[in-house]
């Protein structure tokens, strides 16, 4: 009889510097993200799920992030919202100098599914490190995102090598309730470029036809 996973929800930097700041999410539009990560963190809370909420800071005068400014705060959708632990880092990864590790092993925890931003950055720090210390891991890719600017194309999209599942957690799916319930997994699609981009070198990738 195969044992269920135990599940935690990592919600990595959700705060206004992607919303309203300097550093604004694109793709996919934040507004889709954002929900879907409200719906994560509702569906996670529901199901007894841990919640860990993650926040980046850096020096007061850091030209982003710079603690005790208004961008370096938390969004209010995941401010408001109920959580089981709380960490502040300074570098990508939510491991790196915090007790995360210590906190998932005192848990028991054996599965993480990672929502909030950027999937180019902090998601894949954290991803990679998790799985290479022994964690199963789950990116919902569509409760995620990246400025356009970083990537010039897309969001990347999640590696297979790095041993991440990665699923997506739409509302209008009706097998999205909960990650410990089950997401529809992700596949990957052909992509071309947008034939109505403004720029002939940057713009969201759609799918094919």
């Amino acid at each position: 009889m195969n044992q269920q996973p135990k599940r935690a929800l990592i919600v990595i930097d959700v705060q206004n510097e992607y919303v309203t700041g300097n550093l604004r999410i694109e793709y996919p539009p934040i507004e889709q993200s954002m929900a879907n990560i409200a719906t994560a963190m509702d569906a996670a809370t529901a199901a007894g799920i841990p919640v860990i909420v993650i926040q980046h800071l850096l020096p007061e005068d850091a030209p982003i992030f710079a603690s005790g400014s208004h961008n370096a705060e938390l969004h209010p959708l995941v401010a408001n919202r109920p959580r089981d632990h709380f960490i502040q880092k300074r570098m990508a990864s939510a491991f790196a100098g915090t007790d995360l590790a210590a906190y998932l092993r005192q848990q028991r925890i054996d599965t993480l599914s990672v929502v909030g931003y950027m999937t180019h950055n902090c998601d894949d720090s954290t991803v990679r490190q998790a799985r290479h210390e022994g964690w199963q891991v789950e990116l919902l890719h569509d409760a995620a995102g990246s400025p356009l600017t970083a990537t010039p194309w897309a969001a990347p999209r999640p590696r297979r090598s790095t041993g991440c599942s990665a699923w997506s957690c739409t509302p209008a799916s009706p097998r999205c309730s909960a990650p410990a319930t089950g997401c529809r997994p992700w596949k990957p699609a052909k992509y071309r470029r947008p034939t109505t981009s403004t720029s002939p070198t940057s713009g969201p990738c759609v799918p094919a036809e």
